[in-house]
Parts: C-alpha cells; sequence; structure tokens
C-alpha cells in the first residue's frame, strides 16, 4: 500500500461536530496527522498501528502544584 493510500486511511470523525470523516491535510505523516474540519475546529493526532489516536477530552482541572 502507497503512503498516499495510508494517509487516505486516516480519516477520523471531527471531535467538535462529529463530521463523520475528516481526512488529514497535506503534510501529515504517518506518525502525525493534522486535520481541518468544514465547522473550523482545527486538531492532530498522533499515529500509531496505521490508525489516529485521539487524546483524551481536555478538562479544566488545575495543574498540579510544584513542590517547593
Amino acid at each position: 500500500m502507497s503512503a498516499g493510500k495510508r494517509l487516505d486511511s486516516l480519516a477520523m470523525p471531527c471531535p467538535s461536530c462529529g463530521q463523520s470523516r475528516v481526512p488529514p491535510l497535506a503534510g501529515s505523516t504517518l506518525t502525525i496527522a493534522w486535520y481541518a474540519c468544514d465547522c473550523g475546529h482545527f486538531w492532530s493526532a498522533r499515529v500509531r498501528d496505521g490508525r489516529p489516536v485521539s487524546s483524551p477530552p481536555a478538562t479544566n482541572a488545575p495543574l498540579p502544584s510544584s513542590p517547593r
């Protein structure tokens, strides 16, 4: 399978609007893929075993304080 076909298989749903199939942008690699949805949402995903790995959702939890 060519690299172009492998990149096409990295399409994923938009985490913002839920559009079912957003293809990776040009310049994406088989290590990290960049996406831009028609709704205006822009994100990246690491690629592992030929599939994009979506990050856990961001939370509003405070960052841990550093020891003094």
